[in-house]
């Protein structure tokens, strides 16, 4: 298994884990949302985090994580540390999500992000099982052959 790495930059911190790559996106700027003194201000402020949010899945599904690391699913996890700000980008963005997916980026939040590791978790060992069963089903035969 690969030792972490970690890269990070003033709007993210990507982390590779195995052969999972994960982004987490700084909710910063919709902090500002909270912060708005008006309605106009908010509105404003909603839109720039929406398309901070869309240009991060763009720039994520452009780097092809998934292509860089051998067996690693075809994907990269955006981590947004709030479902708040999730649904923040989607009142701007309603399509969000699936336009994420169709780029190979998956959103998650803390409600949602526990579930997909266990849910990647669960296909490596499943591969890993078959793995070993095709081996062991190799030995088999050539003892087998020896014992013929």
């Amino acid at each position: 298994m690969n030792s972490p790495s970690y890269s990070a930059s003033s709007a993210s911190c990507r982390r590779v884990t195995g052969s999972t790559s994960t982004d987490s996106f700084s909710a910063m700027r919709a902090m500002c949302l909270i912060e708005a003194a008006d309605d106009g201000a908010r509105d404003a402020a909603l839109k720039r985090h929406a398309l901070a949010v869309t240009e991060r899945v763009r720039a994520l599904s452009s780097k092809a994580y998934w292509a860089q690391f051998e067996q690693s699913p075809e994907f990269v996890v955006l981590f947004i540390p709030g479902d708040q700000f999730l649904a923040a980008a989607m009142t701007e963005v309603p399509t969000l999500l699936e336009d994420a997916i169709r780029q190979h980026v998956i959103i998650a939040t803390p409600t949602s992000f526990i579930a997909l590791l266990k849910a990647v978790a669960y296909g490596w060992r499943q591969n890993a099982l078959a793995e070993n069963a095709a081996r062991i089903q190799e030995l088999a035969e050539d003892l087998y052959k020896r014992l013929a």
